[in-house]
């Protein structure tokens, strides 16, 4: 069979290209048939992982859209959610709080990384 990365490479890539949806269904797709409980919970991470990308991808998008209305960045996610841009707070499944950092992106407080594939600088 496939690498066992393969799986979740295939995963992160549908997170990084915006279709986290996609990733979800593979990931749950992956825990419906995994065959042992070491693999089904690795499957049942990496759909809680997709599922905080979600999260902060909707954060993101609520960034850029009160950006370009208010002509600065947003401060935090509490602002997003008074000026209306964020219609709920977001929800982190592995109970962290959901922030904006230095770098002008959503990040967790339960995770040190977004889920992304990583680009390395060409020489």
């Amino acid at each position: 069979g496939a690498p066992p990365y393969l799986a979740r490479l295939a995963t992160r890539l549908y997170a990084q290209s915006g279709h986290v949806d996609k990733g979800l269904a593979l990931a749950q797709a992956l825990v419906d048939s995994a065959d042992n409980p070491e693999s089904r919970a690795a499957f049942e991470r990496r759909v809680m992982e997709l599922e905080l990308e979600r999260s902060l991808q909707t954060v993101d998008a609520a960034l850029r859209t009160f950006e370009a209305r208010e002509g600065r960045p947003a401060v935090s996610v509490e602002e997003l959610l008074v000026k209306n841009d964020l219609p709920r707070v977001p929800i982190d499944p592995f109970e962290g709080v959901i922030y904006i950092g230095g770098d002008g992106l959503s990040h967790s407080t339960s995770s040190e990384r977004r889920l992304a594939a990583y680009e390395f600088e060409k020489d």
